[in-house]
């Protein structure tokens, strides 16, 4: 299936036909993304900010039938958002803000230019992200082929991190956009005597809560 990039509203869309699982994953690695590509970037103005986090209101359409399932983003100036970024101040006299792009720009005397790169950075991420959606939108869910090699073991010898990703995508029937067959051919090569699923940590079973 070719994967193109979707629309604000066309997420929105697909983002309702989740549970409140399934959007919990969701965000949680929208997050990692953000965190591993764009978080702590610091920028050099009137002060020194770091970005702290960037918010995205999937409910947005929605809400305006009256349909959100979540609070809504709003910027200091009170202004509802559909992205908003938290910043923090680098110094003694921490600040931390919530501010709407035009805002970030204007009030933290972070160049327009910065500002800029950074929107692009997190439509990527969201494009990186939709691969996911629309599979979902076209009926894929967790490939079942792959349960009977998770119980047995072999993710404990994929990355902690790889293998936490594995576990929340089995638990909410995600479909995933990894290659996991590739995975589990290299951890037959290496593998030592099969362990099975009751000696993984617990913060590796799938039946672990998301926090």
């Amino acid at each position: 299936m070719e994967i193109t990039t979707l629309t604000a509203t066309e997420r929105n869309n697909i983002w309702r036909m989740l549970d409140r699982q399934q959007q919990e994953v969701f965000l949680k690695y929208m997050r990692i993304q953000m965190s591993d590509r764009l978080l702590n970037q610091t920028f050099s103005g009137a002060a020194r900010w770091r970005l702290y986090a960037v918010n995205i209101d999937y409910d947005w359409d929605a809400r305006k039938a009256g349909l959100a399932s979540r609070p809504p983003l709003k910027c200091a100036c009170g202004r509802p958002l559909r992205y908003q970024y938290e910043l923090e101040s680098i110094g003694r006299a921490q600040k931390h803000v919530k501010l709407g792009s035009t805002h970030f720009a204007q009030h933290l005397g972070i160049p327009a230019a910065v500002a800029t790169e950074v929107r692009h950075k997190v439509n990527h991420i969201q494009s990186v992200m939709d691969e996911v959606l629309v599979k979902f939108k076209h009926g894929e869910r967790f490939p079942k082929r792959f349960n009977d090699k998770i119980s047995d073991g072999m993710l404990l010898l994929a990355s902690e991190s790889f293998a936490q990703r594995v576990l929340d995508f089995q638990r909410v029937d995600f479909p995933i956009k990894f290659h996991l067959q590739g995975t589990f051919n290299n951890a037959k090569k290496k593998r030592a005597p099969v362990k099975s699923q009751q000696n993984i940590p617990p913060n590796f079973r799938r039946t672990s809560e998301y926090a």
